[in-house]
């Protein structure tokens, strides 16, 4: 039986929660490596945020979006200390449940691309959520979909990586050159249960500039760090944003 990509995480998000033991899921990449994977940080506090958390808390603003919102970390943190009105939306409905078992008011188990007939002021996409759309077709609808979702004035939060500073990715790009370097295969697994094979984005801010400027969006890049780090912050073309 092949079960979803993302149960092993929601199920190991869930008994976090309810044990408040430490859980770890197997994450398995395309060449054979194995990595234990900790969920404590589904549920890290404001002082173990990175320098992207912090920042993209800091500049989201009005209506908030947070897409891949997990047990919800970010969203409270909005919600409670910057009095930001907070939507959450994740595709395990085990993370949902915690979040909402953790204080999120609009918490729900929804995917992005089936969200419609609302508006937000920012769309936010922490620990490199951005990397969900799993490939560049995917970053080219996402970018079409938001649009439908923001304010005229609205913005887009994320962070992501170049992988041409790591390891992981430039073996995938040799072996497969149809495949953008920054796309790379995860497979999740936990207590015995492996979800399925899935893809997730890296994406370089060159790559990312040109996707995002071809679908009618200004690019800033609010903060970089060494080894290929950077936040970005996407606005409509035209806004004077």
């Amino acid at each position: 039986m092949a079960f979803p990509s993302w149960l092993p995480l929601g199920l190991a998000i869930r008994d976090y929660y309810a044990s408040g033991e430490r859980k770890l899921i197997k994450v398995f990449t395309k060449d054979g490596d194995i990595t234990p994977y900790s969920v404590d940080l589904f549920f890290r506090d404001y002082e173990d945020f990175s320098i992207y958390d912090e920042m993209g808390c800091a500049l989201a603003r009005g209506r908030v979006l947070d897409v891949g919102a997990g047990a919800g970390c970010i969203s409270i943190f909005l919600q409670e200390e910057l009095n930001r009105e907070v939507t959450a939306i994740d595709v395990s409905g085990e993370a949902i449940a915690v979040a909402r078992e953790l204080g999120v008011k609009d918490a729900r188990h929804l995917d992005f691309f089936s969200l419609t007939g609302e508006r937000y002021d920012t769309i936010l996409l922490l620990m490199n959520g951005i990397g969900f759309v799993r490939d560049l077709v995917g970053l080219e609808r996402f970018l079409e979909h938001a649009k439908g979702l923001l304010e005229p004035e609205g913005q887009i939060l994320f962070d992501s990586s170049d992988l041409k500073f790591a390891d992981i990715g430039t073996a995938e790009l040799r072996e497969d050159v149809r495949h953008y370097f920054g796309q790379v295969w995860y497979q999740m697994e936990y207590q015995g249960i492996r979800g399925a094979a899935y893809y997730w984005l890296y994406l370089d801010p060159l790559t990312m500039r040109e996707y995002a400027e071809n679908a009618g969006y200004n690019v800033e890049i609010v903060h970089e760090a060494g080894e290929g780090y950077y936040l970005a912050r996407l606005t409509l073309a035209g806004t004077g944003n």
